[in-house]
């Protein structure tokens, strides 16, 4: 492949090394891998617990598994503050909290999982989270976007 893209499934991986290895396989020489994860400057929460994520990463962690399964990282990008830190910390870990110990029908048919789908809604958030692109504090983002080139085969 000449491109691959890998959204927020590292962290769920008992053996993320092979992951990269495995992308490295399946991408031609050049090939271009996008990849997100959460950081550590999130801090654990329960919506680790909730989501089976095994590790959050720090940039250093990332480049060096990268960098030691043929890719070079051209770039890394942290999203998530401020309006997304605040969604997650005051907003979703409410919900998350409310709902950990409920079927997946309550889940369905909780009122803040219908706010969270409405469509409404979920345009108004897309915009106000947009308004993180303004800012760049790696030590309050919630994640990371590396962009990483196949530069040998492993």
């Amino acid at each position: 492949f000449d491109a691959l893209i890998s959204g927020e499934v590292l962290e769920h991986l008992k053996e993320d090394t092979a992951a990269i290895r495995e992308f490295n396989r399946v991408l031609k020489i050049r090939g271009v891998c996008i990849v997100t994860v959460p950081t550590i400057y999130k801090s654990w929460d329960t919506y680790d617990d909730i989501a089976g994520h095994i590790r959050l990463y720090n940039e250093d962690g990332l480049i060096n598994l990268f960098e030691s399964n043929g890719f070079k990282v051209e770039k890394i990008k942290y999203w998530g503050f401020p309006v997304m830190r605040f969604y997650h910390r005051y907003i979703f870990l409410f919900w998350a909290n409310r709902i950990k110990h409920k079927s997946s029908e309550d889940i369905k048919n909780y009122f803040i999982t219908k706010i969270g789908i409405n469509n409404i809604i979920s345009h108004l958030g897309a915009f106000l989270f947009s308004i993180d692109n303004i800012f760049y504090l790696p030590r309050f983002s919630i994640g990371m976007i590396v962009r990483a080139r196949k530069v040998i085969d492993v």
